[in-house]
């Protein structure tokens, strides 16, 4: 199971005792490396000046949560790789930590000791592949990371598709717009949300394209329900697909 030459070293933080235990057995039995600590500042006061490779930290302890434990980490500057272990019936909660960084979290169930090993071994994977990366491989990682999220979180419509008209990309607010799903729009055509399909209107933009590299126009758009939406869009091209951002003009 191990992913790397050496074992690697674990720190498992829980204030459950018995379960701390049990944990550390069935890593111990994968030949890792295994510490353990049984609250949040017996963690901190490990973590000071040592790095693991991995954390796997109970969400909810008495002492102090594990959300307060990653704060301190991160007001200290350290990279400290972690997977949180919750209860039953706090995922959504642990779903936002993964936000702040965990790799992956795990449920106390009757068989999360089964689960542990693949869930640390596929945890490790990612860890070793980010330090494999060269800085301007992460910088480009980061910068695709803050590209997502910024056209997630566009009032404007965006789509990419391929220069057949074939969507392959699209954001939060072009399903607002067209009221379409995601899923429903990346089946779809762009010429399938036109009212009025010109004849030869994709070769002409295609066309405009190529030749511009940019291209902006109005349009009539079939929302769902057949209402109609009018919308302005400005597109540009890499040569293989159109990149479209789309303003809602409905209102004007």
């Amino acid at each position: 199971m191990e992913p790397s030459a050496g074992p690697s070293h674990l720190l498992v933080v829980d204030d459950d005792e018995g379960l701390l235990l049990l944990m550390q057995s069935a890593l111990s039995e994968e030949r890792y490396s295994v510490s353990t600590a049984e609250s949040g500042p017996a963690a901190l006061a490990w973590l000071e000046g040592r790095i693991p490779d991995l954390m796997l930290l109970d969400l909810k302890m008495a002492d102090m949560p594990g959300t307060e434990v990653i704060r301190i980490i991160h007001e200290r500057g350290q990279h400290v790789p972690f997977i949180i272990v919750t209860g039953q019936g706090d995922e959504r909660t642990a779903v936002e930590i993964m936000k702040q960084g965990a790799l992956d979290y795990l449920v106390k169930t009757a068989g999360m000791l089964d689960l542990l090993p693949s869930i640390v071994h596929r945890a490790l994977q990612i860890v070793i592949r980010d330090r494999r990366l060269t800085d301007a491989e992460k910088a480009l990682v980061a910068s695709e990371q803050l590209h997502r999220s910024v056209l997630k979180t566009a009032l404007d419509g965006f789509v990419v598709h391929d220069l057949d008209g074939r969507i392959v990309e699209v954001n939060d607010a072009l399903c607002e717009i067209t009221g379409y799903s995601r899923e429903a729009l990346l089946a779809m055509n762009f010429l399938d949300l036109e009212f009025e399909q010109r004849p030869n209107e994709l070769t002409m933009r295609q066309a405009a394209l190529r030749e511009r590299g940019f291209l902006r126009f109005t349009s009539r758009w079939r929302g769902r329900g057949d209402h109609e939406v009018r919308v302005e869009i400005s597109e540009r091209t890499d040569g293989a697909h159109a990149f479209g951002f789309i303003h809602d003009i409905t209102e004007q």
